[in-house]
């Protein structure tokens, strides 16, 4: 039985993809008497998402998060244009 080991707990649910590692990446750690479990609250939590804008040629999507036991809001515009081999990521974190 692994209890509280959060990097099974984590592995136990992961679905693979992209994750966002916030506010602790890697092992768990204790901060201010808090745990921050493996990989952080923002790669195991729900995500909204919309899209921002489409044309022919962009298109933009917004995800966002509140996590429920950090005090933060993570903001993530992803944008892919036509012809253009990169894909544009902008982020803000807030409290």
């Amino acid at each position: 039985q692994p209890g509280g080991d959060t990097e099974f707990l984590w592995m136990d649910g992961y679905a693979g993809g992209w994750q966002e590692i916030f506010p602790n990446g890697g092992d768990p750690c204790t901060y201010r008497g808090a745990l921050l479990g493996f990989h952080g609250e923002a790669s195991i939590s729900h995500w909204d998402y919309a899209i921002e804008s489409s044309s022919a040629n962009t298109v933009s999507a917004v995800f966002t998060v509140a996590l429920a036991r950090s005090p933060f809001r993570v903001r993530r515009r992803i944008t892919v244009e036509s012809g253009r081999a990169a894909v544009r990521i902008e982020e803000v974190i807030t409290k």
